[in-house]
């Protein structure tokens, strides 16, 4: 799992490291607990990103309502592609009394805007392929925070 909190160093950076930079390189377990302690601590509205396989998606909303069983958590799964999010939180079941709501799939609306990146560096966006839902999501934060103060948005992709 990689969070946009702390994520982990790069191949290349990692061989670069002197053997003392060794000390500071955070295994996926203290990636886990950081961001444990963020949603445990968190009161109110929050953006949180974790990129990780569907499995280990899975996996992790598992793990992370084991050990904050005392927040009320749910999954709002997205089986398609999608371009507005407020409508589809605003009538999530019970919506207002959750704390953390875990959306998955959003990849589905990120596909079509993926292109290959140059010299095979992998993938990119162009600044005129945003996906609309990646737009959607930085103009209206504020809008979330307005109408969700409640409730931490933690995107699993």
């Amino acid at each position: 799992m990689k969070t946009r909190r702390r994520g982990l160093a790069s191949r290349r950076s990692k061989e670069r490291l002197n053997s003392w930079d060794k000390d500071i390189i955070s295994t996926i377990e203290d990636d886990y607990l950081s961001f444990l302690n963020g949603l445990s601590w968190r009161e109110g509205f929050g953006i949180e990103f974790a990129s990780c396989t569907p499995e280990s998606g899975k996996h992790l909303i598992k793990r992370i309502r084991k050990d904050l069983s005392n927040k009320k958590i749910d999954v709002l799964t997205l089986d398609q592609k999608i371009d507005n999010l407020i409508s589809l939180i605003e009538n999530f079941p019970n919506q207002s009394k959750l704390e953390i709501l875990f959306i998955v799939g959003l990849e589905k609306s990120l596909v079509d805007y993926i292109r290959e990146g140059y010299g095979g560096e992998g993938d990119y966006y162009t600044y005129d392929s945003i996906p609309p839902i990646l737009s959607h999501i930085n103009w209206q934060r504020e809008n979330f925070r307005d109408r969700f103060p409640h409730l931490c948005l933690v995107f699993i992709f």
